[in-house]
This record gives C-alpha cells, structure tokens and sequence, in this order.
C-alpha cells in the first residue's frame, strides 16, 4: 500500500490557543545509507535521540537549554528533606528528589489543590497543520452534541493511591471530554471504586479499570504490517538535515467511564515530535475525540469486560460506493493491569465486503487517575518507539491454541449497542500464516471471509511464549456485528 494512505479518524478536533506539555519524545528511527566514510562516522555518534539533540540549533540555545537543565537539576539546601510521592516519583523520577524541578511542582500541585484546577493549565495550542500525507490526512466530521445535564464521579482507581479526579459539567456546556471541569480532592482509597454506584457491578468495575491518564506511543500501519513514516512537516528539522525517519507519535489517551451510565469519553492526542531529552516543551499536533453511549453515541456495537478490555465497532467514512469503519480492541495485560495495547483496524465496506485497508497500533501505560490530559507522564513515561521494531514471527502464534472464552451477541440487538462479555466455555482455535498480518510489541490481526459470506475479524497480543491474550469481531454477511469475544489461551502441545 502507498506510504500516503492514512488511517482515517472519526473526528478531528483542532483549536487555535497555544499550549505547552511536558514530556520526553522518544521515537523510532531509521538511518538513510551515507555514501562519505567522514559523515558515517559521525553519524554513528549521533544514534541516540539525545546525541541527536546537540546537533538540533546553534550554540546558543544549545547552552541556553544545558544551563536551565543543570539550574533545575540542582538541590537547594532548604529541599533536602522535601518529601516525593508516588505520583511524583513518576512523572519527575527519584533522582530529581529535593531539586528546583521537585520544588516547582510541588508549589505548582498545591496551588491547583487551593485554587482549582484550572489554576497552572496553560493555554493550550492545538497546532493547524496542513493535513496533505499519510497520517494528517483526517475524516472532518461534525462536532457531536452531548447531553447537557450528566454528572458523575471518576470512579476510584486502586491503581494508585492519592489525590483523584472528580468532574461536572457546567449547564450551559456539553459533557465532552474536552469541557470536563476538574477538581482534585484528597480521597481515603480503602474502600475501592464509588460505593455509593447502583449499576451494573462488571461495569463499574470496568470504569475503574479503563479510566485514567494512558500516555505511550502510537503508529500506523499498511495493511501489510510494514511502518507508516510520519508527514515531513511535523519532523524537527535536525531529523530531515540527518536524514533520519521518525514512525511514532508519542500520545496521551485521558480517558473517563461514567461508573452509574454507559457512557465512555476518550480521547487520542498526538504530540508533534522534538528532538532529544532537553526539548522539554511539546505542542499538540491533533486531539480527536471519541464518545460512547448517551445521546452522543457513535458506535454501532461496544463489548466491555471488567478487567478494563473492550472491543467497539465505529463507522467513521461514507464515501457513497464504500465505506469506513474502525474496529478498536483495546486488551490489558492480565498480570499487569497498568499496560495495555490498543488496535484499531480500518475496514473498507464496498458491496458488502469487507476488507482491511490500514491499522494503528498504540502502546500505552497507566499513569494516573483522570486529569483530562493535562499532565503527562514526561521523562517517566516507561515504554519506548515500537514502531520500527522487530515484528513478531509467524512460529510464535501458529499451531492450535486453547482458552476459556469471554463472549458478547450482538445478534438481533441493535437497539442496545453494549454488551458485557461474559465467559461461555474453552474454546480452541487452529492458527495458520495465511492472511497474518505481524506487528511489532508482538502483536498480530487478520481479517478474514469465510466461505458462507461471514468475516472474522482477529488480533492477538503473545504476553509470554505460549500464552497470549486474543479477540475477534465476526460480522454477516451484510457486515452487521454478530459476535465479539476476548479470550486467553495458551498453546496447545503437538501430541496432547
């Protein structure tokens, strides 16, 4: 497929006041060939990103951001004995305990515990950038309208003790993740999620698990599996002057499950690239919104599981002769409830066929409760690029495969688009390379078509050899959602 074929997006929400994150950009490169020996060599001293860094302005600014590095890194006398919490460990790492960074984040937090939140949230810039290659390309929807009058409590995260996050929305706004007024609170978490919540137990427990701040990497790929570079107008120019190729976006996923409500508010941000550790500043590329249940709702089918995995069906594009939508498995890891892979498979439907047409795969870790991404993880964040990475190896997921099975029907419930998926019975599986397509973080998909007109939607994640989480999506004939289930298996021995 040609590199300029883009995933498209349900929406795309772009705003015109600038804005700053912190974070560190860690991304995935690949080196063009120098023909000169003299360039070669200094290339190969340049791998890293931060060595990248020190080639990326002149002298200036080079000591500009060294000095400002060293004066926060230093540890006044009055700070020794400052406490660091958990939180702070995070986001600023243990060795900045006591130092001018620690001391200004902590006046920074406890003025915002004082004052509100919206005390230190700066203006934000979402920056306009013509979307003409792959991945800027975007489907411009319409701004949905949400409910005016929802109100609830984030559910309380046993993740993490702490301060948690409570929202409201004003009555003369909407309920979008976007207008989510924040307000910390100092909360005892011995009691778990929200005890006071009447709904559904598995849901609750489902929005405690998803909610809260997801920040990692994100790329795209062709239908193939092979890496979609990123447009040449959000690379740093040092990269392009050293030729070197940049495939992930580092990204923030604040997300917020209503513990009392089917109601699901997300959102993907894509931060514009910088080079090396000390550029500390990172601008918003793109935000896009996603909204499930209430009056708002934009999927067709949305299959959820209490340890915080779920599976949404999202039409996205109608093109008159064809059609788009986005199949979105989002699986956590059953021995580490902080990590989580997202896979976003792009289907084309033309005359009731359905194919694959490009996937985004995003690596994410949980890093707090729900801030509406106003903090990021930063130079804490503990994953890396991916997307040039080894892809998994074909040996590794074939052969037959065996697990007790999660399953939710859609058959005949189009009025009620949420289903919980609830475990029927072991179900065993035979897995070939035919129509595999391999990703790296050891991942895999496939779409297939079987012989009476169905197709079976597939993804995979291998925790571990012989063991791995999976999930498929089966659609009629008419590319209706009939079936979705998540499943954990483990290999099943030749002989046994």
């Amino acid at each position: 497929m040609p590199a300029n074929h883009s995933l498209p997006v349900s929406q795309e929400q772009l705003t015109e006041q600038p804005g700053l994150r912190r974070r560190l950009s860690s991304l995935s490169l690949k080196l063009q060939p120098i023909s000169s020996p003299a360039t070669s060599w200094a290339l190969r001293r340049s791998k890293s990103v931060s060595a990248m860094g020190e080639y990326a302005g002149g002298s200036i600014r080079k000591w500009w951001v060294q000095s400002w590095a060293w004066i926060m890194s230093r540890k006044p006398i009055f700070a020794q004995d400052l406490e660091m919490n958990e939180e702070e460990t995070k986001v600023l790492g243990s060795d900045n305990r006591g130092s001018w960074r620690h001391v200004f984040y902590k006046v920074r937090s406890e003025l915002k515990k004082l004052m509100g939140s919206d005390v230190g949230n700066l203006p934000q810039t979402y920056s306009i950038i013509p979307h003409t290659t792959a991945l800027s390309l975007s489907t411009s929807l319409a701004s949905p309208k949400m409910p005016s009058s929802p109100q609830f409590q984030q559910p309380h995260n046993r993740r993490q003790s702490g301060p948690i996050v409570q929202s409201g929305a004003s009555s003369s706004s909407n309920t979008a993740v976007s207008d989510v007024k924040l307000q910390l609170q100092e909360e005892d978490h011995i009691n778990g999620f929200n005890p006071t919540s009447t709904f559904a137990p598995a849901w609750s427990e489902f929005a405690r698990n998803v909610s809260g701040e997801w920040d990692g990497h994100g790329a795209d790929f062709t239908k193939e599996g092979y890496p979609i570079e990123l447009p040449e107008n959000v690379v740093p120019e040092a990269y392009r002057e050293w030729e070197v190729k940049v495939f992930d976006w580092q990204t923030q996923c604040p997300t917020l499950a209503n513990p009392d409500e089917h109601i699901l508010l997300y959102k993907n941000i894509e931060l514009l690239p910088t080079v090396g550790c000390e550029a500390d500043a990172a601008t918003r590329y793109r935000v896009i919104e996603k909204n499930v249940g209430g009056l708002s709702n934009e999927v067709f089918a949305f299959a959820y599981q209490s340890s915080g995995c779920y599976v949404s069906v999202l039409p996205i594009q109608d093109k008159g002769t064809y059609k788009l939508q986005e199949l979105e498995y989002c699986l956590i890891n059953p021995q580490d409830k902080e990590s989580r892979v997202r896979i976003i498979q792009v289907i084309r439907i033309e005359n009731e066929k359905m194919m694959l047409q490009n996937i985004r795969v995003y690596s994410e870790n949980w890093y707090g409760p729900f801030r509406n991404g106003d903090q990021l993880g930063g130079c804490a964040i503990r994953d890396s690029a991916f997307a040039c990475t080894a892809a998994l190896e074909a040996s590794e997921v074939v052969g037959t495969w065996r697990g007790l099975s999660a399953v939710a029907n859609f058959r005949g419930t189009q009025s009620n688009v949420f289903q919980e998926l609830l475990v029927n019975s072991e179900q065993s599986s035979m897995r070939d390379e035919s129509g595999l397509v391999l990703l790296p973080k050891r991942l895999w998909c496939s779409v297939k078509e079987s012989k009476d007109g169905d197709t079976c939607s597939k993804v995979g994640w291998l925790l571990d050899h012989g063991r791995a989480i999976t999930s498929r999506c089966t659609f009629s004939s008419t590319a209706t959602p009939q079936e979705i289930s998540v499943a954990n298996e483990t290999a099943v021995l030749k002989g046994t």
